[in-house]
């Protein structure tokens, strides 16, 4: 039986054995449609229409026929032909509806505008006025620049559903858009006369006193708007996503969206969405620690969001709370455990607090979960490089460095670490010469990567160009480094300048984060290494 191999998706069998019942009977109408809806399965329109065709001239009262040749006019971008359809198919079933919205819509792609409005009129002559057709009409006179006509729709439906704040907003826009103010503003009053409370009305207010150039109290009536519960979430994050492409260049414009943020949070204290897109703007604004309130705020509304919980500990990050870092990365593990960055982060938070064999624990776990991504393998490796590095595993960290340099030979963080530490091994300096120098042409004049560069050379007792590379680190930011200056203070000591030594490992110890043996060197004069 050709049908059931048609519904067992065995179509070129099943074309077949239509195809031998048309050679029993060419005038088999039924046959040729389903031909027809096979070859427009496999998008062979001009076959599929000519036995659509054959089908209907055959059988021309057949609705599915009819309705399978008017779909595949529509595909084929014959709107007229379409419209010829379903005109027909209106004659045959006058009560059926949906065939004459059908009929309009391919008119309206046939560019027939007027012909459209004459079918929706009619619809309406069934079912009285409607809401769905008024829009449609309303558009379609826009479209032909009849801007009064599209007013008047509006008008005749506000004439019997005086109560529809969405069709004023509408006619507002009308009016606005085509240059009416005074028309635009009498809306407005006629909406607060209806319902002064409705949300849109201060919208709407916004909207015409910007385009009077009045940009202060445009601002403070979209400021009355967000503040009101009533006006849809969705419609304030559509008007915050506008500010979005302007806030690199214009100052005014971030204070403004931060100020709308924070009233939409203000206003929705009860809406995860609000709370994380305040956190969103202070986090553009660096302002990380009241970010880092209102995502904790978000995700105490709603756990479920991959991307609120992310950001939230990057700014913890930030903020070098390690700790907080720490528990809520583990906490997001439990919600999302198999998204890779989670665990990279909790292996960071655990690495700044010194837990370096969870942190590599966790590493191990998250690694296995990437999925083409680089980028993010090459981070889940340098970190576990660092990890081994501080509990002296020094073999796993240089594979762990290696495999970080096989996936990105020019990551120049990657390349300036692990050049560091094998300076401070004195382990392999030759290659650590040349990956500091790499990562230094890579990314020159960075503080760190010049003081890199220079211990190395300091390492291979180089000591006139270490000097000179350490004075590079200096000069460009590394005077207030505890590790930096104590390197110089190491250098000046080699070359026979004790005084100018003790000068700078004084300033070390001062700065901080200089070496455990800093203390003894400034009490005995002496390098100690």
């Amino acid at each position: 039986m050709p049908i059931r191999k048609k519904i067992l998706g065995n179509d070129s069998r099943a074309m077949e054995l239509f195809s031998e019942c048309l050679k029993i009977d060419p005038r088999n109408d039924a046959s040729l449609y389903e031909i027809s809806q096979l070859y427009a399965n496999n998008k062979k329109y001009s076959e599929a229409i000519n036995f659509a065709l054959r089908a209907s001239e055959i059988n021309p009262n057949n609705e599915w026929y009819k309705l399978l040749l008017g779909e595949l006019y529509q595909r084929t971008g014959r709107y007229d032909d379409a419209a010829s359809i379903y005109e027909k198919l209106t004659a045959q079933y006058p009560n059926r509806i949906d065939y004459q919205y059908q009929w309009a819509e391919v008119l309206i792609y046939a560019n027939k505008l007027n012909d459209a409005i004459k079918v929706y009129d009619k619809i309406e002559t069934v079912i009285g006025l409607d809401k769905e057709i008024t829009l449609r009409k309303e558009q379609i006179y826009l479209k032909q620049n009849k801007v009064d006509k599209a007013a008047q729709e509006l008008e005749n439906y506000l004439a019997k559903n005086p109560d529809s704040m969405d069709i004023y907003s509408m006619l507002y826009e009308v009016y606005s858009v085509n240059n009416m103010p005074d028309k635009a503003l009498a809306v407005i009053e006629r909406m607060k006369a209806v319902n002064p409370n409705e949300p849109r009305i201060n919208l709407n207010l916004s909207d015409y006193y910007r385009n009077a150039g009045d940009k202060e109290k445009s601002f403070e009536y979209l400021k009355k708007a967000f503040a009101n519960r009533d006006l849809d979430t969705d419609i304030k994050v559509k008007i915050i996503s506008s500010y979005i492409p302007l806030l690199q260049r214009d100052s005014t414009m971030m204070t403004q969206c931060l100020e709308l943020c924070k009233t939409l949070a203000d206003t929705h204290p009860d809406e995860a969405r609000a709370q994380a897109i305040y956190g969103d703007l202070l986090t553009m604004n660096k302002e990380y620690e009241k970010s880092a309130d209102y995502y904790r705020n978000s995700l105490s509304l709603e756990k479920n969001n991959l991307n609120v919980w992310q950001q939230y500990i990057i700014n913890l990050s930030e903020l070098k709370q390690y700790s907080l870092m720490d528990s809520a990365s583990t906490e997001a593990i439990t919600y999302f455990p198999n998204e890779s960055s989670l665990y990279l982060l909790n292996g960071i938070a655990k690495s700044q607090l010194d837990k370096n064999a969870e942190a590599i624990e966790i590493l191990n776990q998250g690694i296995k979960l990437v999925v083409d991504n680089d980028a993010q393998l090459v981070q889940f490796y340098s970190n576990l490089g660092d990890n081994y590095n501080k509990i002296k595993k020094y073999e796993d960290s240089d594979k762990a460095f290696d495999k970080a340099l096989e996936l990105d030979p020019k990551d120049a963080y990657v390349l300036n670490n692990y050049a560091y530490y094998l300076s401070l091994r004195k382990d392999q300096l030759e290659k650590a010469e040349k990956m500091s120098k790499t990562s230094n042409d890579l990314q020159p004049n960075q503080s760190s990567f010049l003081d890199t560069y220079g211990w190395i050379l300091y390492q291979e007792k180089k000591y006139d160009d270490a000097l000179i590379w350490l004075e590079k680190a200096l000069e460009n930011g590394g005077n207030s480094s505890g590790t930096i200056l104590e390197h110089y203070g190491d250098v000046l000591f080699q070359k026979g300048n004790t005084d100018k030594a003790m000068e700078y490992w004084q300033k070390a110890k001062k700065a901080g984060d200089a070496s455990d043996m800093l203390d003894k060197k400034i009490k005995d004069r002496k390098l100690y290494e």
